[in-house]
């Protein structure tokens, strides 16, 4: 199975998370806060699941995976804390693609909306990057550059784009960065630049991702003891025996 990390540096994952697990939600949320469930964790899987994969002998990285739905599902105890994540495939046609969440499943909503907004303007933006230019892309400097030559009172015998005054270099890059800009309203998209990129594909992922916690926060017994995920427990959480399927992988299997 080809793996895809669906929410890699994406906050949303996170989110859920600490809301199932019963963190206290805050703007520097991040995997570390497991560290307090780091045995509790261990020994609950080993008795549920049975002996984790061990990923690399030296630091001893052990990982339980779970087919879920069209989803493989990992928890993976590293040194210090226990991380959660949720894979997407990108081979199997019938399950979620890649194609289905895009690179941009880890970026906020701005950044969405403001890569949609570029691409229905590429034909007007200067790409930096290429030392070819078009020759679009050369009228268009060249009238930023008249314009720019005005502004700071240059000799357009003596200077061109090519070739600038040192002291005037940084500012003529930022006048070009700030044509991209101008082409595209960003201020529409102020409000959206601390939120996570939702759509269909990741509201289902992340619904799948709550039901199978819900389900890790269910009792097994030992002798007359009860215990979760997080330890020790009552039968608060029954109501989520078999609320999802879950299938333990004992092994990635190899493409």
């Amino acid at each position: 199975m080809e793996k895809y990390n669906i929410f890699q540096g994406n906050t949303a994952i996170s989110e859920v998370i600490y809301e199932v697990l019963g963190y206290e939600k805050n703007k520097y949320m991040s995997s570390s806060v497991t560290k307090d469930i780091y045995f509790q964790s261990y020994f609950y899987l080993c008795n549920r699941f049975g002996e984790p994969e061990v990923l690399d002998d030296y630091k001893k990285i052990m990982v339980w995976r779970f087919k879920v739905k069209q989803y493989m599902i990992e928890i993976n105890l590293n040194s210090s804390w226990v991380t959660f994540i949720i894979y997407g495939a990108g081979s199997n046609k019938k399950v979620l693609s890649k194609n289905n969440f895009r690179d941009y499943s880890m970026k906020s909503s701005f950044f969405v909306r403001y890569w949609r907004e570029e691409q229905k303007n590429k034909n007007k933006f200067l790409n930096f990057y290429s030392e070819k230019k078009t020759i679009r892309e050369v009228k268009i400097i060249n009238k930023l550059w008249n314009n720019f030559s005005k502004l700071n009172s240059f000799d357009s015998d003596e200077w061109t784009s090519e070739r600038i005054a040192e002291e005037k270099q940084s500012e003529w890059n930022e006048y070009l960065e700030n044509y991209n800009k101008s082409i595209i309203n960003t201020d529409v998209f102020k409000e959206l630049s601390k939120e996570s990129y939702y759509n269909s594909n990741t509201k289902h992922a992340l619904k799948t991702l709550r039901q199978f916690l819900n389900n890790m926060l269910t009792s097994i017994s030992i002798r007359d003891c009860s215990f979760n995920i997080k330890g020790r427990c009552g039968c608060e959480n029954e109501k989520y025996t078999n609320n999802i399927k879950i299938e333990y992988i004992t092994k990635l299997k190899k493409k």
